[in-house]
């Protein structure tokens, strides 16, 4: 075990660039349907 290697896991090596471009907006992840039923309606409507 003591010589076993350590590597990067994906989080560790991202971190830095996670959050980093955020929107700011808390449900994001939770209204995006409702989102892209908006965007069709108003493209049919143009």
């Amino acid at each position: 075990m003591e010589k076993e290697k350590k590597f990067n896991q994906p989080f560790d090596l991202g971190e830095r660039y996670f959050g980093k471009y955020g929107s700011g907006d808390t449900d994001r992840s939770t209204s995006y349907k409702s989102r892209i039923k908006e965007k069709i309606r108003d493209k049919d409507t143009n």
